[in-house]
């Protein structure tokens, strides 16, 4: 869009075609001795950046215009993207200069700049996804060991498994110590008839001597009863050898304690020549316990003992 200088320019609209001073257009601009010349004033804001617009198009043009006829007109905008003008104060006349060819404003204009970027636009639809990628080649470095996670809940107990066989019996262990001797309760007799020149009789109901006696211990002994000193509970453990077989039920023995019958005390002959009891009895302090034989006849032994032990 080359024009001769000496002729008045024919205004060009915002759009580029010519138009009249009488045009509706709010800003008429055309090139005037290698500058943008905006010939409409301007009297209002609204009119200024409608006026920036349409040099902001206007630029791009006389850029190619400026190019292709290789005018006076310098790079614009510049290389920062900055459209730089002056306006005239009162009267609103813009032109565009070139700050990097030393233009500038007058005293009685006003600086103006701009850039010819618009609006940004309507972001556009998302493209379709891209094809994947194919796998790299080899493997990667390894990467640094993960922190410790914490512990975690401990699981429900499982179902308990069969028993097992039971194993083979181990070897038997060595004695052990012979542990301290327990302590010693009061209360301990032992007596006992032997090897008496010829059996001895014991009359039915008389009491069955015992001539001579061991260890004794908190029980006074003389040869038919004992006497208990310390009450508790006792073990009688005592026997007869009779000198010849007893007929079935002839030959009976009883303990007695002061003088009647303790029961569960009998020992009773069977055609044999021996007889035996072992029990438990409670006896209390001072009492007497004696030996009876309860038999309908008198027995002739050939020996005797009995163990009297207090053991709670």
């Amino acid at each position: 869009m080359q024009r001769d200088q000496s002729e008045e320019p024919e205004p060009l609209a915002a759009n580029g075609a010519p138009t009249s001073s009488n045009s509706a257009v709010p800003c008429v601009c055309y090139v005037r001795s290698g500058r943008w010349t905006v010939k409409q004033p301007f009297r209002s804001r609204l009119g200024i950046a409608t006026a920036i617009a349409a040099v902001a198009v206007l630029v791009t043009g006389g850029l190619a215009v400026a190019t292709n006829n290789r005018s006076t007109l310098s790079a614009i905008p510049g290389v920062d993207g900055v459209v730089h003008g002056c306006v005239k104060k009162g009267g609103g006349v813009l032109r565009i200069i070139d700050p990097s060819k030393g233009a500038h404003c007058r005293t009685n204009e006003q600086a103006l700049t701009f850039n010819e970027h618009g609006p940004q636009g309507v972001q556009g639809a998302q493209g379709s996804a891209g094809s994947v990628g194919t796998a790299g080649s080899g493997q990667g470095i390894e990467g640094e060991p993960g922190a410790s996670g914490a512990t975690g809940q401990p699981g429900p107990a499982g179902v308990a498994g069969a028993t097992g066989a039971a194993g083979p019996a181990g070897a038997t262990g060595t004695t052990g110590a012979t542990g301290p001797p327990g302590p010693v309760l009061g209360g301990y007799v032992s007596a006992y008839t032997v090897n008496p020149p010829g059996p001895f009789f014991v009359p039915s109901g008389g009491s069955v001597p015992f001539s001579s006696t061991g260890p004794i211990n908190g029980i006074i002994a003389s040869t038919f009863q004992f006497q208990i000193q310390t009450g508790g509970t006792y073990r009688v453990t005592y026997s007869m050898a009779t000198f010849s077989a007893c007929p079935a039920g002839f030959c009976a023995f009883r303990v007695s304690v002061n003088g009647i019958s303790l029961a569960g005390s009998d020992a009773i002959a069977s055609s044999s020549t021996g007889l035996d009891r072992d029990l438990l009895a409670t006896f209390a302090a001072n009492d007497v316990v004696t030996v009876t034989n309860v038999g309908p006849a008198s027995a002739a032994l050939s020996e005797d003992s009995i163990v009297i032990q207090r053991i709670a």
